[in-house]
Order: structure tokens, then C-alpha cells, then sequence
């Protein structure tokens, strides 16, 4: 009977044990749950910046193989580039890549003529340069997250 009482005993402290333990496991699943909602986030954020990249450098490229004398960018390029600038100052890109994005769009103006030489070259280059930070930055985000 003094052994029945000592198991009974030794049962309502595991009991209270496993009590404990189960109330870690939901707290930690929630806070999990939250990281993972975060992540999901930021990891769309990254695809739309990439996306925004890939479309405004196919949109310079086609405005580029337009050009005759006098030009300017269709408005659908003036678009995709300004959705990049966006994107990228949402993201943090870097001051320089800013700096140039929004010096450019600065001089555009969608349906008049400008006339200049094709020089948005530079502008490619910088717009290549956000999408390859923008994928190793969702390369690193999505690592860290299979680390997690």
C-alpha cells in the first residue's frame, strides 16, 4: 500500500511534468507558426521584387530595339521601372542602385518625346544588380528559414 502511494505520487508529478511540457511545445509551435508567417512574407516580397526586375529589364530591352532617331520609353517601362524603384526601397536595396533609379526616373516623362541617345544601359545594369541582390537575399531568407 506505501508503494501504491509513492507510484501514485510519482504519477501526479509526471502528469504535471507532461503538463508542463505540452504547454512549452503549444507555445513554441505559436511562436513557429508566427516566424513562419514572417518568412512567407518576406519571401513573396523577394519573388515580386525579382519578378519587378525581370520586367523592367525586358522592358528596356524592347524599347531599346525600337529606337529610331528620336525616342522615348513606353510607358510600360517607365512603369515596371518605377515598380522596381518601389520594390527596391520597400527591400533596402543599396544607396547607389536607388540613387540611379531615381535620378532616371526623375528625367522620364511616359508619352513625351525625348530626345536623347539610348542610355539606359547603365540603368540595365542597375536593375540586373537589384535582381541578383533580390534573388541571393530570397536565397538566404528561404536557407534560413530550412535551417529554422
Amino acid at each position: 500500500s506505501a508503494e501504491i502511494t509513492a507510484l501514485d505520487g510519482e504519477i501526479a508529478e509526471l502528469g504535471k511534468k507532461i503538463d508542463s511540457l505540452d504547454k512549452d511545445m503549444k507555445q513554441a509551435k505559436a511562436k513557429r507558426n508566427g516566424e513562419h508567417e514572417i518568412f512567407l512574407a518576406a519571401q513573396a516580397d523577394m519573388a515580386g521584387a525579382i519578378a519587378a526586375c525581370e520586367g523592367a529589364i525586358e522592358a528596356l530591352t524592347s524599347s531599346k530595339g525600337a529606337m529610331g532617331g528620336k525616342t522615348e520609353l513606353n510607358a510600360a517601362a517607365l512603369a515596371q521601372l518605377k515598380a522596381v524603384a518601389d520594390t527596391a526601397l520597400s527591400l533596402a536595396a543599396g544607396a547607389d542602385e536607388l540613387a540611379q533609379l531615381d535620378d532616371f526616373l526623375a528625367q522620364a516623362q511616359p508619352g513625351k518625346s525625348n530626345s536623347y541617345k539610348y542610355h539606359s544601359n547603365d540603368i540595365l545594369a542597375t536593375i540586373e544588380a537589384l535582381q541578383k541582390k533580390f534573388t541571393q537575399q530570397k536565397n538566404d531568407l528561404e536557407q534560413e528559414e530550412f535551417d529554422t
